[in-house]
């Protein structure tokens, strides 16, 4: 659009519709600009939540280690008694 904005269509377009083109191109940039903010905002938003239940099973998976060694230390424990 920036090329036939200032080629082709500037010395056929008046005055008017030269200034209706190029705030055309400026609503179309602004929209590009806005998807990709959205799109940032979705992607940070998924990545947090994914990282924190990373973290979370994280944390339940070390509780389960700690229960489980506990439970066999406990049972090896009674066995030499």
């Amino acid at each position: 659009m920036l090329i036939a904005g200032e080629t082709v269509l500037q010395n056929r377009l008046s005055t008017v519709g030269f200034v209706v083109f190029w705030l055309g191109c400026m609503v179309f940039t602004a929209m590009a600009i806005g998807a990709a903010l959205v799109d940032l905002f979705r992607v940070r938003t998924e990545n947090r939540d994914a990282q924190r239940a990373l973290i979370e099973e994280t944390l339940r998976e070390v509780e389960r280690e700690k229960l489980r060694r506990k439970d066999t230390d406990a049972g090896s424990e009674q066995g030499k008694k």
